[in-house]
This record gives C-alpha cells, sequence and structure tokens, in this order.
C-alpha cells in the first residue's frame, strides 16, 4: 500500500510530498488578492455542496422501553443483575462471619474461673459444692481448681490471662463467722468471706456480659441457701442459751446476711467512651481507609502517565502513608478530647504510642486496598470492601473463647491487634504490645511489595501497550 507524506515549507509556499517510488512538490493556490467576501463566500458554497450538518443528538429524550434503547438496556439490567447475584453472595458470606462469631456467645464452657477454697470449712464446701453442681447444667463455666498462695497469686494469674474469672472462699471464712455471733462482734463484715475477682479491661463485653453475671448467678444463691442453713441451725442449737442469744443480737449481721462477698475487678474498664474506641473507632478506621484510597485512585491515574514507573511506585507508597498518618493523629487526639485514658498506665508516652498503633494499623489496612485494586480493579474493590470491613470486625467485641475454632484467623488481622494494644494502652491490660505492633509492621511490609510489584506490572504493561491506565 502506497503512502505519502507532506511537508510543510511554509504557509504560503511548497509542499513536498513522498509516495512510494516517487516525489514532487504541491503548490497552492494562492488566495492573494482576493476579496475576503470572496473566500467567505466561497466556504459558504462548499459546505453547501457537502450537505447540512448533521444534528447533535439531544439529551435524555429515549425512554427505557424505546427501540434505540435496547442495547443501552440490555447492557444495565444484566449488569444490574450481576451485581445483585454478587450481592446476595456477599451477604450471605458475610453474614456467616459476622453472626457466626456472635452465635453461641451465650456458650460459657470455655471462659475458665478458678474456684480457690481457701477456708476449708462448711462455707468453702458449700461454695464449691455450687459450682460443681452448675456443671449439671447446659450452659456452665469451665472451672479450674488449682493451689495457689494467696489471693494476690490468683489476682496476678487473671491479669496473665490464665482465667478470666475466680471465686475464693477466703482463709477461716466460716470460723470469723463463728467467732463474730458467738462473741457479739458488731464490726463483723459479711463480704469478707469470699472475693469474686474479674478483670472487664481484658474485653469489657465478655466479662460485662458473661463473666460476672455468670458467676453471680451460681455464687449469690448459693451464699443465701448456706447463709440462711446456718442461720437456722444456730438458732435451733442455742434456742434455750441465753448468753448466746444475746451475743447474736449484738451483730446483727451475723444473723441477716451471714455470709457475701466483694467483687473485685483488677482491671476495670471504668471510662464507656474507651467501648467507643473499640467499637465504633474500628468502623472509623475502615471507612477513611476507603476514602483514602479513592483519592489515591484518582491521583495514581492523573500523574502516573506523566512519572515514570518507580517514582509512581514511590508515589504510591509515600503519599496514603503521609495520609493515614495524620488521620491517625486525629483520631488518637479525638479519643482522648473525648476522656479515653491515653495517658493512664504510660504518662505522656500513652499518645504517642496509641498514635502510632492507630498509624501502622490504618496504614496496614489502607495499603492493602491499594494493592488489591491494583490487581483486581476498583469495580471488584467496591465488593471486597464488604468482607474486609466484616471479616476485621467480627473478633474486636468477644473474646474468642466464645467462638468456634475457625475464628481464630482474627488473631493475624490488622484491627484485632490494634483493638487489644488500644486496650493495654488505655487501661494497662497485659501488655502484647510487642506482638501487636509486629503483626502491624508485618501486614504494612507485604501490603508494600504486593503493591509496588503490582504497580510495576501494570505500569510495564501499559508502556509496552502505549497508553496509560493503572487498571
Amino acid at each position: 500500500m502506497a503512502t505519502t507524506t507532506f511537508e510543510d515549507e511554509g504557509a504560503r509556499g511548497t509542499l513536498t510530498f513522498r509516495m512510494a517510488g516517487t516525489t514532487g512538490t504541491l503548490t497552492p493556490k494562492s488566495t492573494e488578492g482576493v476579496p475576503k467576501e470572496g473566500v467567505e463566500m466561497s466556504s459558504m458554497a462548499d459546505s453547501q455542496a457537502r450537505g447540512p450538518a448533521s444534528p447533535h443528538r439531544p439529551l435524555y429524550y429515549l425512554s427505557f422501553f424505546h427501540y434505540d434503547f435496547a442495547r443501552y438496556r440490555r447492557s444495565a439490567l444484566l449488569t444490574a443483575a450481576i451485581s445483585i447475584a454478587i450481592n446476595l453472595v456477599i451477604v450471605w458470606s458475610c453474614g456467616a462471619i459476622l453472626y457466626g462469631a456472635f452465635y453461641q456467645q451465650n456458650y460459657l464452657g470455655k471462659l475458665k474461673i478458678y474456684i480457690v477454697d481457701f477456708d476449708q470449712d462448711d462455707l468453702g464446701r458449700a461454695v464449691s459444692g455450687a459450682f460443681n453442681a452448675s456443671l449439671q447444667t447446659p450452659n456452665h463455666f469451665k472451672l479450674v481448681y488449682q493451689p495457689f498462695q494467696d489471693n494476690a497469686d490468683v489476682r496476678r494469674h487473671i491479669y496473665e490471662e490464665q482465667a478470666f474469672g475466680a471465686i475464693i472462699i477466703n482463709r477461716g471464712a466460716t470460723q470469723a463467722w463463728r467467732q463474730a455471733i458467738s462473741t457479739g462482734d458488731s464490726s463483723y463484715s459479711p463480704t469478707t468471706a469470699v472475693e469474686m475477682v474479674s478483670e472487664s479491661a481484658r474485653n469489657p463485653l465478655t466479662a460485662g456480659s458473661h463473666v460476672v453475671p455468670g458467676m453471680t448467678a451460681v455464687l449469690q444463691p448459693a451464699l443465701v441457701q448456706f447463709s440462711q442453713s446456718t442461720v437456722a441451725n444456730f438458732m435451733s442449737s442455742n434456742v434455750n442459751n441465753a448468753t448466746a442469744m444475746a451475743n447474736a443480737v449484738k451483730c446483727p449481721q451475723c444473723l441477716s446476711e451471714p455470709f457475701s462477698y466483694t467483687p473485685n475487678d483488677i482491671v476495670p474498664a471504668y471510662n464507656a467512651a474507651t467501648l467507643g474506641a473499640q467499637l465504633s473507632g474500628a468502623v472509623f478506621l475502615i471507612v477513611f481507609v476507603f476514602a483514602v484510597t479513592g483519592t489515591s485512585y484518582q491521583l495514581a491515574n492523573q500523574l502516573g502517565e506523566h512519572l515514570d514507573i518507580w517514582h509512581t511506585i514511590a508515589w504510591r507508597i509515600i503519599h496514603p502513608a503521609v495520609h493515614y498518618l495524620f488521620i491517625a493523629l486525629s483520631l488518637t487526639g479525638c479519643q482522648a478530647a473525648f476522656g479515653v485514658p491515653v495517658t493512664t498506665p504510660w504518662g505522656g508516652r500513652g499518645f504517642v504510642i496509641l498514635w502510632m498503633l492507630n498509624w501502622l494499623c490504618i496504614s496496614a489496612m489502607g495499603l492493602a486496598l491499594e494493592a488489591f485494586w491494583t490487581i483486581s480493579g476498583w469495580w471488584i474493590l467496591n465488593f471486597f470492601l464488604n468482607f474486609y470491613v466484616v471479616w476485621n470486625l467480627g473478633g474486636v467485641s468477644y473474646s474468642f473463647e466464645e467462638m468456634p475454632g475457625f475464628f481464630k484467623y482474627y488473631y493475624g488481622f490488622p484491627l484485632f491487634h490494634a483493638v487489644q494494644g488500644t486496650l493495654t494502652i488505655v487501661y494497662g491490660t497485659r501488655s502484647h504490645l510487642g506482638l501487636n505492633f509486629g503483626v502491624l509492621v508485618v501486614w504494612n511490609i507485604v501490603s508494600i511489595i504486593v503493591l509496588a510489584a503490582a504497580t510495576w506490572y501494570r505500569l510495564t504493561r501499559n508502556k509496552n501497550a502505549g497508553f496509560h491506565r493503572l487498571w
């Protein structure tokens, strides 16, 4: 096929052309000396000879069932049907994850509590017997009988997360009541008989909804029943003993409520705002991750055509990381402003530690999304976000002990470690900060590597094809 090229040697000069095996020149007809009106009339005549220009198609003029709209209608209905099908799959998949995590929340069988009988007397046997009898009920704790040195040793084991709670029948509890009622000691305190130990800061929902109510439901009736039987036995044994009855009257609590308990929350979750940081704060992070990802998508498509590959990769890593740094700072400042005690156990360092924890969490989640849409496309990201939210949120509310074993995968997810680290910084629970920060750093590193590799692949392919498109 012959090819022709023209070289312009001036506005009114010659035009040199080259064809296959031929060269020559074209001299344009000069319009010098021709009146302007003549040129305009000639142009109009040419336009008339070509016929009238086709009119522009008007906007918004077709009905949905118009014949000319058929191909658009088919495309729209197909896309809508595919979207509905995908969303139905997502609803069932995410619903199974979310509700499956909470399906057995009332099951106490995996929650360990210590039964510690330092009394070794009637009260100790009665309380231990009541908890042993609770094992015959469908929903009961996992009871652990273990020797301890003293009450402080039991509390230390609870703090180290060896169990969720403990029932301690104090030393000499039964004998202390006998001594008080026989001598008329009005200073006797029934609450010194038993200590109920818990740690709500470890998981406020689990402790408040299951551990404390569950232990109370067994302990309270056991103490009431034992108190009534003990007082009845005392009265029947001393009905003719005026001295004993006179002394007993001097200690009215010895007769009305001889045995009770002291609740001891060793690390209390005393700030309600922290619960918002634990639950709503997790959603807060994910929402802003998606917002930053959308901005990054637009910028990557605008700048990527002009930057070289390695600078584009650097931009796609540094820009969101810096963005997340300031979002994390604002989030931490907002938490502190509304009373979350970010400086209680750690002093001024607590704010900075929480800031870095929030930054690594939001960065880990955000960079993972950046890498995902670079590989799969933006359209798929909208559906994937549902999985991302639910699979992260399902494990941050209750303890893993109450969930089926499948949900242990949460141990590797960033949001779980952000929430666990937050509780340590805010309340001073047992520290897992080394593990928390380690998992988040690994997420960031892996996300950066995948993002860089995916971007390099896309841009290299674009370069070979001659056009720019991140997806």
